[in-house]
């Protein structure tokens, strides 16, 4: 065996979803989904059912954020336990930490973010985007070495967010800042399909872009 197909999932709904003014107000690591979000997680579960069964092995890497972690629990069951060693959690795929930001600076912050740019911005009190875009290219630049192996499994499984998961995609696809760019924030438990062949990889999902800016 040896690894040829990712599949990179956004948690479901969860509370800040339905209440932004929770970014700064609230540990972000400890926000869960909503009664909706596990809706969500169910039934994209059943895409999963169809598709998974077709590799041979399957490892799974999730996020460090509690909505992500409650998102792959219910995505994994019955594929894989939290105990498996293919079964792992990476901090490095975590939300963006925004900082000292609340509902006063929220939409200033944004505003620069986006005239700086969101791959270099640097938050005061939190990330610096470069950074954590650096980390993101180890992580994945791991999975594609590890996955070489003959002994891994056929299928990865990410569970992330709308920024990360963008950010995986990028650094597995080699695309440009530029190209970056134009990828919207995918809705909630989005799917990206990757087929990987050695150290070639294709993208089999249409991507959420802006239209204009």
């Amino acid at each position: 065996m040896s690894l040829k197909g990712i599949f990179i999932v956004r948690h479901a709904e969860s509370d800040e979803d339905i209440n932004p003014n929770l970014n700064g107000e609230v540990v972000d690591s400890e926000i869960s989904i909503t009664t909706l979000g596990q809706k969500q997680a169910f039934e994209i579960k059943s895409q999963l059912q169809k598709i998974l069964p077709v590799f041979r092995g399957l490892r799974v890497i999730v996020s460090t954020s509690n909505r992500a972690i409650e998102t792959a629990r219910i995505l994994t069951e019955g594929f894989v336990d939290e105990g498996n060693k293919y079964y792992s959690f990476e901090n490095s795929i975590r939300n963006l930490n925004w900082g000292d930001v609340n509902q006063t600076n929220v939409r200033q912050i944004e505003k620069e973010r986006y005239e700086v740019g969101v791959l270099f911005y640097s938050f005061l009190g939190g990330d610096h985007t470069p950074e954590y875009v650096k980390n993101i290219q180890s992580f994945t630049d791991r999975c594609l070495k590890e996955g070489l192996q003959s002994n891994h499994p056929e299928a990865l499984l990410i569970v992330a967010h709308g920024f990360s998961m963008r950010v995986i995609v990028k650094c597995f696809l080699g695309m440009s800042d530029d190209e970056f760019k134009w990828l919207a924030n995918p809705h909630n438990c989005f799917i990206v399909n990757l087929a990987v062949d050695g150290e070639h990889i294709n993208l089999k999902t249409k991507m959420p872009i802006y239209k204009a800016r």
